[in-house]
């Protein structure tokens, strides 16, 4: 009998706005142990890892931020654990939204982030990665390892920007 390799999953998400409208956050919230599911930011439909771009509005070179959390959810307890995944900062660039999007977070006053910087990252994950490259040409995406937890969620802070958000796509 022969031995055959499982296939890994890759079936991919489409992209989709993070928030439905931008955050005027300026600063983290801790996250802490819940029995309550987190539901803002969450990344749906989730997969082995996640890409995201950051986004805000703003001028060229105003900056935004963001935290990643992962959630381990145990079930005898009912108690939804958090983890730092990692904590990042973007850079707005000068490729913007487009004219007549359906939603103005992606309108063409949106700016992709052409910089991103890891912060921090702890525990998991065994991947990340940024786009290489530089200049604003360029819109950054970065990738995470996202498998082994039960939720992830992205919340995305102003820097000097007006708002934050992120496309993000899992696969």
């Amino acid at each position: 009998m022969a031995t055959t390799l499982a296939s890994l999953d890759t079936e991919r998400n489409p992209c989709q706005l993070l928030l439905s409208s931008g955050s005027t956050a300026s600063s983290f919230t801790a996250p802490a142990p819940t029995r309550t599911r987190p539901t803002a930011g969450l990344v749906h439909n989730l997969a082995n890892s996640i890409k995201f771009a950051l986004i805000g509005v703003g001028s060229e070179d105003e900056t935004v931020a963001a935290l990643v959390t992962g959630y381990h959810f145990e079930p005898t307890s009912g108690v939804y654990i958090p983890g730092t995944i990692l904590q990042c900062t973007g850079v707005l660039g000068t490729q913007t939204g487009v004219l007549g999007s359906p939603t103005n977070e992606l309108g063409p006053d949106v700016r992709f982030c052409d910089e991103i910087a890891v912060t921090a990252a702890t525990g998991m994950p065994s991947f990340i990665a940024i786009e290489p490259g530089s200049g604003n040409s360029l819109v950054k995406w970065i990738s995470v390892d996202a498998l082994d937890w039960t939720l992830v969620q992205i919340h995305p802070i102003i820097g000097t920007a007006t708002t934050a958000n992120a496309v993000v796509s899992s696969f």
